[in-house]
């Protein structure tokens, strides 16, 4: 590590997710909130929820704002997210809640349907599925 530095080793370790194709669909549901879903072949697609501000970026042509993004990665070859931008956001959570729990359970390469929000370089988790509401979040600010 030494011999090549940090920042050499992070830019490596960066380019694979952010240079992994995915393919790229929008779902816009009843009330306007739009779910942007990404998906390949490739088991390291999930790689690129590590690099969700670039993902955003080459995916919606638009900057991520300082509130973050929601993101769900429910297998290795899936993630879906919504970008914060407006009063949606709640209305997100839900349905990237039963995406991800959906995803989850018939998808090959299972990870977790759990939603963290990410804003700059840090994931929180902000959502968490439960009881007889399965497949609808339980929002907790801070949790």
């Amino acid at each position: 590590m030494a011999r090549t530095g940090l920042e050499t080793l992070r830019s490596a370790a960066r380019a694979d997710p952010v240079n992994e194709p995915v393919a790229h669909e929008v779902l816009r549901r009843p009330d306007g909130t739009l779910i942007h879903c990404a998906g390949g072949s490739s088991m390291c697609v999930a790689g690129k929820a590590l690099v969700v501000a670039e993902l955003t970026r080459t995916t919606t042509g638009q900057e991520p704002l300082a509130d973050g993004v929601l993101v769900t990665v429910p297998s290795r070859y899936l993630l879906a997210f919504h970008p914060i931008t407006d009063g949606r956001a709640v209305n997100a959570v839900n349905d990237l809640t039963a995406y991800g729990l959906g995803a989850h359970q018939d998808s090959p390469g299972a990870l977790s349907p759990r939603i963290p929000a990410g804003a700059g370089n840090g994931h929180r988790r902000r959502a968490r599925t439960s009881g007889p509401a399965l497949g609808r979040a339980v929002f907790r600010p801070g949790a």
